[in-house]
């Protein structure tokens, strides 16, 4: 009783002698857009591998990943100066240029590079991000999140009230804990001081590095959605099973 007339399976209902119908499941298209930090601070990296290349590694893990389960998958790739869109597909091939751009975007990365850093490119990126996310995305920002103010913070949160937002945070373990030496050499990628191992100035430089990972680690809490920390010091596939709780 209730039922549309219209739905009525009539060969079922002929066959077993009761009314049967046929039930439809509507199919929920959920498209994702990766978001991959390929500035030139993430061209660093003192263990397994650099940022760059763990987080490039991640995004590639999370494409295949993506398709596998018939979802849709984009990009969003950028540096210091430049963004590459590539809007959701669920093809083989798809992915297979998203690996292309990052590979290319990958390459461009070198001691050598006359790129400048640009904190505020962050900012842009997520703005586009939630621009084209408007709703039932599935969005993986990939970063060190170097440049992460009040604002990209705003903008993250709108993505995350109309979608669901995980940010993988890929981190050097010096960040967190200096390897002992006599004397540091810390630059800016321009200028460079040397600084003994005792003095005050280095141990709020490592305050302020600690403090830095305190802040975006805590992003779950302002933002409720997965933060991921994603070291250089281990293979990114380990973490990501011990993170989430199967393979990859």
């Amino acid at each position: 009783a209730g039922d549309d007339i219209r739905t009525i399976d009539w060969k079922v209902t002929a066959r077993l002698r009761s009314p049967h119908t046929r039930v439809f499941t509507e199919e929920r298209d959920r498209p994702a857009m990766l978001v991959l930090d390929q500035r030139i601070g993430m061209f660093f990296g003192t263990q397994v591998a650099m940022k760059s290349v763990v987080a490039a590694e991640l995004a590639t893990l999370a494409a295949w990943r993506i398709i596998d389960v018939g979802d849709r998958v984009g990009a969003i790739i950028f540096n210091d100066d430049d963004v590459e869109i590539i809007k959701p597909g669920r093809s083989r091939d798809h992915v297979m240029r998203i690996l292309e751009s990052i590979v290319r975007f990958n390459q461009r990365l070198s001691a050598e590079s006359k790129l400048r850093p640009q904190p505020a490119q962050l900012e842009q990126v997520i703005q586009q991000t939630c621009r084209i996310a408007k709703h039932d995305f599935l969005v993986a920002v990939v970063s060190d999140f170097h440049g992460l103010n009040p604002s990209a913070e705003r903008s993250l949160l709108s993505i995350s009230q109309h979608n669901d937002l995980v940010a993988a945070v890929v981190h050097d373990p010096i960040a967190s804990k200096l390897p002992k030496c006599r004397d540091y050499v810390i630059t800016d990628g321009e200028l460079q001081i040397e600084m003994p191992n005792n003095t005050n100035t280095l141990q709020r430089v490592h305050e302020t590095s600690v403090g830095r990972m305190k802040d975006v680690l805590g992003l779950h809490t302002k933002l409720q959605c997965p933060v991921l920390p994603i070291s250089t010091g281990e293979p990114v596939n380990f973490q990501l099973q011990r993170l989430l709780g199967r393979r990859f």
